[in-house]
């Protein structure tokens, strides 16, 4: 059912994605054309763990984005969209981003009970920014802080503590995410 879930939002996403760019590919085409996205390799919830980014620019200021990587003992994946202030060609341009994918990670090995390796889900929210440079500023650095709104590991964490698993550390909702981008 989890797995259902996530291929019906993928395919809602891409529906929407595709009609979008197909009924206004001349109303939003960025004004600078070798812009058109970009490719990026990093940590954090922003490369799905550790792992490979892409974007895809509607116009010099909106982005929606996409991401697969690993967290070590599970793998992750992010969809996201990101809107960025300043000028589309500015060396470092602000940003804020909404994220939906994994974002917790149970894992348990306690003596004598099953071994849990899990990844949950839920939206997450982010500021930060790109650092271009270069003289046609196609390379650069992208970093994030970002804040869990929501994840289904709460409850999981709860459901196992009450079968008798061991308590388990709270963590702070906030991340970090670090990468190297590509635009093209």
């Amino acid at each position: 059912m989890k797995h259902l879930n996530i291929f019906v939002l993928l395919g809602m996403m891409l529906t929407a994605v595709l009609s979008l760019q197909a009924q206004t590919d001349l109303a939003l085409t960025p004004t600078i054309r070798h812009r058109r996205g970009a490719l990026g390799i990093g940590y954090g919830l922003c490369y799905g763990g550790l792992g490979f980014n892409g974007d895809y620019n509607f116009t010099d200021d909106i982005a929606v984005s996409g991401s697969i990587g690993t967290f070590g003992y599970v793998g992750g994946y992010e969809l996201g969209l990101k809107y960025y202030f300043l000028k589309f060609d500015a060396r470092v341009r602000p940003k804020l981003s909404v994220w939906y994918g994994v974002n917790g990670i149970v894992y348990a090995n306690p003596q004598g009970m099953t071994k849990v390796m899990e990844a949950h889900q839920g939206f997450t929210v982010g500021a930060g920014g790109e650092l271009m440079f270069g003289s046609r500023r196609r390379h650069g650095v992208d970093f994030d802080i970002l804040y869990i709104v929501y994840t289904t590991q709460n409850k999981r964490i709860e459901e196992l503590e009450s079968q008798g698993y061991p308590q388990f550390g709270k963590s702070i909702p906030i991340l970090v995410s670090l990468g190297y981008r590509y635009a093209f």
